[in-house]
């Protein structure tokens, strides 16, 4: 698991030949891994109210209540 920044546009990939066809892609700098995997336990626990985490399945944007505090928590993993 890995924090970075957004250094491009988010665009579709449009290679059909691409493991992320059809996706949003960008270009990622500034890569920092974290010292540990994030357990999706831990996540759970800190993060109650927050239905995503009960059953994940796909790439979601964090909603804005929980932008804050859910990025302390990955911080707290660098």
């Amino acid at each position: 698991m890995a924090i970075g920044t957004v250094a491009s546009d988010p665009r579709i990939q449009e290679d059909p030949l691409e493991g992320w066809y059809g996706r949003y892609i960008a270009d990622i700098v500034d890569i920092q891994l974290l010292s540990r995997p994030i357990r999706l336990e831990e996540i759970r626990r800190r993060f109650p109210d927050w239905d995503y985490w009960r059953q994940p399945r796909t790439h979601i944007c964090v909603p804005e209540r929980f932008a804050k505090s859910f990025w302390d928590f990955v911080l707290e993993h660098l």
